[in-house]
């Protein structure tokens, strides 16, 4: 949930992938099918909270991340957990209807990536809760777009991150696809576990790596296990 990317892709669809960093103490969520009759999403599921970080439902995708603009103090109790907020939103009709349903007061600060892909458009927008308001911004879907966990990285250690990124970007050289994305997620760094795409820092680390790659064609989720070090793949049609 702590390092996001979404890179659109020629045919029409993206490629969303997202670095859970959280304690390895957490048990493992590979990816499955929730839900009842019409409101069917999938996504790794956390049961030790009942909330996920990451799922899509075939004509919206979401990802969630820890802190807002800047790290945040912890104070707890909050009146609701953040991980709740991506399975609401896959069950809702729309994005807009989640807006519109939504109360954030009294929640801990957050990111949300939301992604509308109904068949021929790719819709990206971008929710950040600071504790106090929202703030939504709307991103241009043609572009790669970038996100960290504000709770993790400062700004020094964001600006070193994003800069593999951009790095890796024009060593490319074209419109990378959802293997080569996997594979920019689970190795870049510079052998510094507290900053590398997979960090970590003994009671925070990286879990494990979701991937959703989506074109009106087909839909599959690719999730690698990093404590357990299993592979997990989800066709969705």
């Amino acid at each position: 949930m702590c390092t996001v990317s979404f890179f659109p892709q020629p045919n029409g669809g993206f490629v969303f992938t997202s670095n859970r960093d959280e304690t390895p103490l957490r048990p493992a969520a590979a990816p499955t099918k929730h839900g009842q009759e019409r409101k069917h999403w999938y996504g790794p599921y956390d049961r030790g909270t009942g909330g996920s970080w990451f799922g899509t439902n075939l004509h919206t995708t979401a990802c969630l991340l820890n802190g807002a603009f800047v790290k945040h103090e912890h104070r707890p109790p909050y009146r609701r957990s953040r991980g709740v907020i991506v399975p609401e939103l896959l069950q809702a009709a729309s994005f807009a209807q989640f807006l519109a349903n939504s109360e954030f007061d009294g929640m801990e600060p957050f990111t949300l990536v939301v992604i509308e892909h109904p068949t021929n458009s790719v819709h990206l927008h971008e929710l950040r809760w600071d504790g106090q308001q929202p703030h939504l911004k709307q991103i241009d879907p043609q572009s790669p777009s970038w996100w960290q966990s504000a709770t993790l990285y400062n700004a020094e250690q964001s600006a070193l991150r994003s800069g593999w990124f951009h790095t890796w970007l024009d060593r490319v050289g074209h419109a990378p696809q959802q293997d080569e994305i996997f594979d920019f997620h689970a190795t870049a760094g510079v052998g510094n576990p507290e900053l590398d795409l997979c960090m970590d820092r003994g009671k925070v680390r990286t879990t494990s790596i979701t991937s959703l790659f989506w074109s009106p064609a087909e839909a599959r989720i690719r999730y690698l296990d990093l404590l357990a070090h299993e592979e997990h793949g989800l066709l969705l049609f």
